[in-house]
């Protein structure tokens, strides 16, 4: 496992505590959060349902999706943004690889998108731990 560093280990708690306050059938569900260890050897952890299904991102590799199909998806996925938007809450990073789809077709959002980057070009002054959210390649204006 890399090294997480204190930065990393703060910004991967808070987007835990995020995801935990958020209580909708399309957000996974997180049951335990917290911290091994002692000093500087503390690991962040997480516990969370167990989803069964695959990536957004591998199933639209495979070809074509059917239309009904998108239609469901799109419509769990906007209600997801929807009642995390309502709890003043804005995804940051909404690309396929963030979304599972079980087999019985729900999809559930797994990242909130916090992306820590390691160099610092990925420095974002206007946040407080000067740390840019979400991902370039999928990343809004």
């Amino acid at each position: 496992m890399p090294r997480v560093t204190c930065g990393r280990q703060r910004s991967f708690l808070r987007e835990a505590r995020i995801t935990a306050r958020l209580q909708h059938h399309n957000i996974v569900t997180i049951h335990e959060l917290g911290e091994t260890g002692a000093g500087n050897d503390r690991v962040p952890f997480l516990v969370m349902e167990m989803v069964r299904g695959e990536g957004l991102d591998v199933v639209l590799k495979r070809g074509s999706v059917a239309l009904r199909d998108v239609g469901q998806w799109g419509i769990q996925i906007c209600e997801e943004l929807a009642d995390a938007h309502k709890d003043g809450f804005v995804h940051r990073d909404i690309k396929p690889s963030n979304f599972f789809v079980t087999p019985s077709g729900v999809v559930k959002v797994l990242d909130f998108g916090i992306d820590c980057g390691g160099s610092r070009s990925h420095r974002d002054p206007g946040h407080q731990d000067g740390f840019h959210r979400g991902h370039t390649r999928a990343h809004g204006p």
